[in-house]
């Protein structure tokens, strides 16, 4: 599985579509600096974040987690400067809008936009009241408008080391509604070490995940596409984003019958504990990694659960054992290794 026939946004700076490694690949768009349909990347970053997800898998230089996606849509809402263009609620409403008309089925969000200076403004930093003032209800309604429509978002969390992450990527927090289509990503670096930059999960543990972001440029940066041709490797939770993103594209692939809250949710159960540590040298917490790492190789296989109601209606509501926490053995075709 690649992610063959999903269809896959970035909301970044956009795409440099003339590199080598997006050949064969349809990417459409809009380019909001400087309002046209010419999807082009003067930054670097989202050609960065694009060959991260579906950069072509053809021996050369690097490829792509979900290297089989060939429908793009580029939506560029930052300027070659990483300044956000236009007026917030109009942009993010028009290609939100855009996302949904055109059946994407995943975005990745490698960017947030409440700063003081370089530093993100955490979902916490305000209240809900206050958030829906500063952002607007145009932006807010089309975001959880995404999730309505069964459109999967993906954020990073953020690069400010602090304890929770932006407002974007926790917009659960407030509005619960968007919980099931929303998952915000951390950084590690190559060990599964919390990275000294990344914000943490805090409040949005619940649809948080880690993925590696590179703990320094020049040794364990993330090694993709670079603006203008050649690769280049650079760090953050906007690299990790992409990763994500890319399994995701994989798994709708590998599960056709599944709904984004389902997939959403196997992405988040499937995630492995196992070796991760905070960057003061604490053991796993889900104030700090949410979920565990993410875990493409056991998101899909089948899932080991045995669910026990103890008086929901549904699966979803009742409460759930791990067949490990149990004496059943089932064989190894279920996913169960012993």
């Amino acid at each position: 599985m690649d992610g063959s026939g999903v269809k896959v946004a970035v909301v970044d700076s956009g795409i440099d579509t003339t590199h080598g490694e997006f050949s064969g690949k349809t990417i459409t768009g809009y380019n909001y600096e400087n309002n046209s349909t010419t999807v082009t990347d003067g930054n670097g970053h989202g050609t960065h974040v694009a060959g991260t997800i579906f950069a072509n898998k053809d021996g050369v230089g690097m490829h792509g987690v979900a290297y089989g996606v060939t429908q793009i849509y580029s939506y560029d809402i930052f300027d070659d400067s990483g300044n956000f263009n236009g007026t917030y609620g109009a942009t993010i409403s028009s290609y939100t809008n855009k996302a949904i008309s055109a059946g994407v089925k995943v975005i990745n969000n490698s960017w947030a936009t409440a700063k003081v200076g370089n530093v993100v403004k955490t979902i916490t930093s305000y209240s809900k009241s206050q958030w829906e003032t500063i952002q607007g209800s145009t932006a807010i309604n089309a975001f959880k408008n995404l999730g309505n429509n069964n459109i999967i978002n993906v954020w990073a969390a953020g690069n400010s080391a602090q304890s929770q992450v932006s407002m974007e990527a926790g917009m659960p927090h407030y509005w619960s509604e968007t919980a099931d289509h929303w998952i915000a990503v951390v950084a590690v670096d190559q060990n599964g070490k919390e990275t000294s930059y990344t914000n943490r999960c805090g409040v949005a543990a619940a649809w948080c995940i880690s993925a590696p972001g590179g703990q320094t440029t020049a040794v364990d940066g993330i090694y993709a596409t670079k603006d203008g041709g050649g690769y280049e490797r650079l760090r953050g939770t906007s690299m990790a984003a992409p990763q994500v993103t890319g399994a995701i594209a994989i798994l709708i692939e590998t599960f056709p019958t599944l709904s984004a809250a389902q997939i959403v949710d196997r992405i988040l159960n499937t995630a492995t504990t196992s070796g991760l540590t905070g960057w003061f040298g604490e053991g796993y917490s889900e104030a700090i990694h949410g979920q565990g790492m993410l875990n493409l190789d056991g998101a899909t296989k089948p899932i080991e659960i045995l669910s026990l109601s103890v008086g929901g209606e549904t699966i979803k509501s009742s409460k759930r054992y791990s067949l490990s926490s149990t004496n059943l053995r089932l064989s190894k075709v279920f996913g169960q290794n012993r």
